[in-house]
């Protein structure tokens, strides 16, 4: 019966085809199916592998991107895929069930899938516990002595209330939370006594630099003795010289410029400090620390004492006319005279 109906069903198709009428064969209809919904797109922003400003952690939560795995950041619980946000992190769902399970230390906190414990809850070790102190089993509160930076502290044991100051180079808001009572920029600055300072930048070792002594901080850091002609030191915060170079002196007493005379060729000093070559109708000079003299025109060191210049003039000198010891002679019944360096006579 079958065959018969399927070479009946074929007979009938032929004939169709034949004429022309071939949707005739395609059988009965199929039922349409339905579309799929159409798929929201991802924003761009939350896909890029970087924490955008709407976003609580990388591309996650927010209004825009989708929520976030348990372990993640979090503002509120609608960031997170649990719907548990503690700590700013999202927690497993089981750490809001009012039970100790899942390797919670107390109801809903503790372990390392919960937020930490408040004071006086249950725990087993210091990452139980908010204040991250786990003492006899319980979370305790924050103190100046358990070693860890927690509460209000600036830094490890120090810059609460009650607590120490903190060191140089911790962060501050006030004087207060520094040991030297001075917050500058937001960080604990160093105080040092009189006649020290820190120089070095190294704040394991504070105010390490002797003002008062050291030839490279000499009253301030950077403050260098470097004295010309000089072996310089520091005294009293101030450069002074220990010994000046052969051949040079301070003769100013003024250590800041060193050793400032050179005793061998400075006329104002030479071969000693205030030795003044002398300048009475000469140009002075030192040679080797001894005064030398080049005379003015019209005038000689004829008695060739130095200390004195060029005492005579030759100009109109009958005795030194033009030069020392050249004498003016006249014949008989005449007179000699010296005329600008020039011997004449008359009669």
């Amino acid at each position: 019966m079958t065959i018969s109906r399927l070479t009946q069903f074929g007979c009938a198709c032929w004939l169709l085809l034949a004429a022309g009428l071939h949707t005739a064969c395609s059988g009965p209809a199929k039922p349409s199916e339905p579309e799929p919904p159409a798929m929201t797109p991802i924003p761009v922003q939350c896909t890029n592998l970087v924490q955008n400003t709407t976003e609580t952690d990388v591309d996650c939560g927010g209004t825009e991107c989708e929520r976030c795995t348990v372990g993640r950041k979090c503002i509120r619980a609608s960031d997170c895929a649990s719907g548990q946000c503690a700590d700013n992190t999202c927690q497993d769902p089981s750490c809001g069930n009012e039970r100790i399970d899942n390797g919670e230390s107390d109801t809903d906190c503790g372990g390392k899938r919960c937020r930490r414990c408040a004071v006086d809850q249950r725990c087993k070790i210091d990452d139980d516990c908010a204040s991250g102190v786990c003492k006899d089993g319980l979370c305790a509160a924050p103190s100046c002595d358990d070693g860890l930076r927690n509460g209000d502290e600036q830094d490890v044991d120090c810059g609460a209330e009650g607590c120490a100051g903190c060191r140089a180079g911790t962060a501050c808001t006030m004087g207060g939370q520094c040991a030297s009572g001075i917050c500058t920029d937001n960080l604990c600055a160093v105080s040092c006594v009189a006649g020290s300072a820190e120089c070095d930048g190294d704040l394991n070792v504070e105010c390490e630099v002797t003002t008062t002594s050291d030839t490279q901080n000499c009253g301030a850091c950077g403050v260098v003795c470097a004295l010309e002609h000089a072996e310089p030191a520091c005294r009293e915060s101030a450069c002074a010289i220990v010994t000046c170079e052969a051949g040079y002196a301070d003769c100013n007493g003024e250590p800041a410029d060193g050793c400032e005379a050179n005793l061998n060729r400075d006329a104002d000093h030479c071969g000693e400090c205030g030795q003044v070559c002398p300048r009475e109708h000469a140009e002075p000079s030192c040679v080797e620390g001894i005064c030398a003299i080049t005379c003015d025109r019209g005038f000689g060191d004829c008695d060739r004492d130095v200390t004195n210049g060029c005492e005579t003039t030759i100009d109109d000198n009958v005795d030194h006319c033009g030069g020392c010891n050249r004498r003016c002679n006249a014949p008989a019944g005449e007179t000699a005279f010296c005329s600008n360096g020039v011997c004449g006579h008359n009669g």
